[in-house]
């Protein structure tokens, strides 16, 4: 489900009034105080870069699950029209703005005027974990972090987390190399995974090796809790480490898209979830 919000900037006002739906948005999307304060010091900078370089234009607040979206549309003279091509040749204020999202494109519109478009990836929630038919449902607690190689806007990681059809998944994929196309190596390879779920292994790790093909590739890591148990399969350099036993498990040699090893799951744990 997308949220939007549409504000629109043609007064010192507005930019203020743009920051405070910008915190509110955030809030709702469960960032914590700090992350809030980085998510509303972007969209003022980018609702000032309106009013001051262009003179009205709108920006758009979407909230989306895995995600939170600025995009600013004006009416002004576009990049074209300007000093030079952004971040380098506009000044620091993209470049701060790339700093606090992670992920800022932007351009000319076809009409006139310049667009930008910034994304502030979330944390991934809670999910219900799969537990044993007519029971309670415990929860299953995800964190991730991850950071883009120096003057890059995407890392080339991706998480994913589901729960669903009776059981949960969780995985980690590292596209080859760095940047965008690497980005896009682990979305394709994850998107086939998540389409998968509840499907045996080798049919799974097939579906993400499918859809990786027509990219660079990617290595992932892949954990699965279902029916009280914990199994991890890994293809290329991504590991598991179970913190209570202290063992750690290794993907098979290969790459998905590129070379995919015999699908192989190790038991994780003492068998409970």
């Amino acid at each position: 489900m997308t949220e939007s919000r549409r504000l629109p900037v043609a007064w010192e006002s507005d930019v203020f009034c743009a920051r405070a739906h910008a915190a509110a948005v955030a809030r709702q999307a469960g960032l914590d105080a700090y992350a809030v304060a980085e998510f509303e010091t972007a969209v003022s900078e980018l609702a000032g870069n309106i009013l001051h370089h262009a003179g009205a234009g709108e920006v758009w607040l979407r909230l989306f699950p895995d995600r939170i979206e600025v995009e600013c549309l004006d009416r002004g003279p576009g990049f074209a029209g300007t000093a030079g091509r952004p971040p380098y040749g506009l000044g620091a204020g993209l470049r701060g703005v790339q700093r606090l999202l992670g992920r800022v494109a932007w351009g000319d519109r076809p009409g006139g005027g310049a667009w930008v478009r910034g994304v502030r990836p979330l944390p991934v929630r809670r999910v219900p974990r799969a537990g044993p038919p007519g029971g309670p449902s415990p929860e299953a607690r995800v964190a991730v972090a991850m950071k883009p190689r120096r003057g890059e806007a995407a890392s080339g990681d991706v998480a994913l987390c589901r729960a669903e059809r009776g059981e949960v998944l969780v995985a980690v994929l590292d596209g080859l190399g760095h940047g965008e196309a690497a980005e896009e190596a682990a979305l394709a390879a994850g998107r086939a995974l998540l389409g998968s779920l509840g499907c045996d292994w080798p049919e799974l790790l097939a579906a993400g090796h499918e859809a990786a093909r027509p990219t660079r590739g990617a290595v992932a890591g892949i954990l699965r809790l279902r029916s009280g148990r914990a199994f991890y399969a890994g293809v290329g350099n991504v590991g598991c480490l179970d913190l209570r036993s202290g063992r750690r498990f290794t993907g098979l040699p290969g790459c998905l898209g590129a070379s995919l090893p015999p699908a192989r799951a190790e038991a994780v744990g003492d068998g409970r979830e």
